[in-house]
C-alpha cells in the first residue's frame, strides 16, 4: 500500500512538473487576451505571422521526426484559422450565423477527439493517407452541407460566438482528454488537452477583433513546445516500456557507472512467437514485468533498451565472470515466474543473456555493448534459456 501512494505521489509531481510549461502559455494567453483586447491593427498583424510561423515551424518538425498525432492536430489547427479568418472577411459580424461555422464548431471537437485517441505512431503510413483523406471530405461537406445543421435545436442558445450545445460537446471531448491524461501524462497528451483548449476558446472568442490571434498563437506554441520536450523525451526514455533508452545509457556511462563494469543484452526467448500468440500490445506489457522482476533484485540493476527487441543491464563493479553468476540467478528467476496479465492470461517465458565485459582493449560502453549484442545474436542461433559470455 506505501509502494502504490508513493508511485501515486511520485505520478503526480510528474504531471504537474509537465503541466507547468502548457499551463504557463495558457495562461498568459487568457491574461494577453483579457488586458489588451482590442489590439491595435499592427500587433495584430504580429500575433497573426507569429502563428503561421510557428504552426508552419510545428508541422515541419514533426514531418521530418515521423510524428503523426500532433501533426493532424497543429494541421488541423491552421485549417481552421485560415478558414475562419475567410469568413469573418466574406460575412462580417455575421459569420456566427453562417453553417460553415457552425459546422466547424461542430465538427472540430470530434476530430481533435479523434486525434488526441489516435496511437502515437509514424505519420508516413497509409493511415495518415487515410486521415487525410478523411479530412478532406469533411471540407467539401462542409461547404456543401448548406444551412443543414441550423435546423438543428437550441442553434440560437449562443455562449459568446458559439451555441452553447455545441460548447458542451467541447467540454465534454475536453472531459475525456483530461481523464485520460490522469492515467498517461506525457508532454505530448498534456500539451494536446492545454492546446485544445486554447482552440476552444478562440472559437468562444471568434467574433472578437483579436480572440482567433490570440489563443490560436497559444494553441501553435503549446503543441510545438509539447511536440519539442516529448522528442527530447523519448530519446532518452521509452514511456511505454518504463524504461530509459540507448541514449540515457550512453551518457550514464560517461559519468554515472563504476570505472569497471560488465554489460549484458538480454532478449526474450522466440520473441516473435509469443509476439503472434499474445499480441504486440501484451508482448509491450511482459516486458514491462521483466523489467520490473529484475529491479527487484536487491542489487539494484540498471536497465535500459538497446533496441527494439533487446535490453541492457548493467552490472556495476563485476567482471564477466561474476556478471554470469548473476545474470543465471535473474535468467532462473524469469524462467520459474509466472507472468499474469490484467485478463487473467498468465504465461511462463525465458530470457538469453550475453555479457560482455569493459577492458582496456574495449573501453567504450557502446563497443561493450555492441559486442554483447553480437554474442547474444550467435547464441540465439542454437540455444536459448543461457548465459553466454563474449571471450574478451
Amino acid at each position: 500500500m506505501r509502494l502504490a501512494w508513493s508511485q501515486n505521489f511520485k505520478q503526480t509531481i510528474i504531471t504537474i512538473k509537465r503541466s507547468f510549461l502548457p499551463a504557463t502559455l495558457l495562461a498568459a494567453a487568457l491574461v494577453l487576451f483579457f488586458a489588451q483586447n482590442p489590439f491595435e491593427f499592427d500587433f495584430s498583424n504580429i500575433l497573426h505571422y507569429c502563428f503561421l510561423a510557428i504552426n508552419l515551424a510545428g508541422l515541419l518538425f514533426l514531418a521530418l521526426t515521423n510524428q503523426n498525432k500532433p501533426f493532424f492536430s497543429l494541421g488541423m489547427g491552421l485549417i481552421c484559422y485560415l478558414l475562419l479568418n475567410w469568413l469573418k472577411s466574406k460575412a462580417g459580424d455575421n459569420f456566427i450565423t453562417d453553417s460553415r461555422f457552425l459546422w466547424l464548431c461542430f465538427l472540430m471537437p470530434l476530430n481533435f477527439g479523434l486525434f488526441y485517441f489516435l496511437p502515437t505512431g509514424k505519420l508516413r503510413t497509409m493511415q495518415s493517407v487515410y486521415i487525410l483523406a478523411a479530412i478532406l471530405v469533411e471540407l467539401a461537406f462542409i461547404d456543401r452541407a448548406g444551412n443543414l445543421i441550423a435546423e438543428f435545436p437550441y442553434i440560437e442558445i449562443c455562449w459568446q460566438s458559439m451555441p452553447l450545445w455545441l460548447a458542451l460537446l467541447w467540454f465534454i471531448v475536453l472531459a475525456c482528454q483530461l481523464l485520460a491524461v490522469c492515467f498517461r501524462a506525457t508532454h505530448l497528451n498534456l500539451g494536446l488537452f492545454y492546446g485544445y483548449c486554447s482552440l476552444f476558446l478562440g472559437f468562444i472568442y471568434a467574433d472578437t477583433p483579436s480572440g482567433l490571434s490570440v489563443f490560436f498563437l497559444g494553441f501553435a506554441l503549446i503543441l510545438t513546445t509539447a511536440s519539442l520536450l516529448d522528442f527530447h523525451h523519448r530519446y532518452y526514455y521509452d514511456d511505454l516500456e518504463n524504461v530509459e533508452s540507448y541514449a540515457t545509457f550512453l551518457a550514464h556511462c560517461a559519468n554515472r557507472f563504476a570505472f569497471k563494469y560488465s554489460i549484458g543484452i538480454f532478449s526474450i526467448d522466440n520473441r516473435d512467437k509469443w509476439r503472434a500468440e499474445i499480441g504486440a500490445g501484451k508482448l509491450q506489457t511482459l516486458e514491462q514485468m521483466i523489467v520490473q522482476k529484475i529491479r527487484e533484485f536487491p542489487e539494484e540493476y540498471d536497465v535500459y533498451r538497446y533496441n527494439h527487441e533487446e535490453y541492457i543491464i548493467v552490472f556495476n563493479n563485476q567482471n564477466n565472470k561474476q556478471a554470469r553468476d548473476n545474470a543465471e540467478n535473474i535468467r532462473r528467476t524469469i524462467a520459474a515466474a509466472e507472468f499474469v496479465f490484467t485478463s487473467g492470461k498468465s504465461i511462463k517465458i525465458t530470457v538469453s543473456v550475453a555479457i560482455a565485459e569493459k577492458t582496456r582493449k574495449y573501453m567504450e560502453g557502446a563497443i561493450v555493448a555492441e559486442r554483447a549484442h553480437e554474442g547474444l545474436q550467435k547464441s540465439h542461433k542454437f540455444n536459448s534459456n543461457i548465459v553466454t559470455i563474449v571471450p574478451n
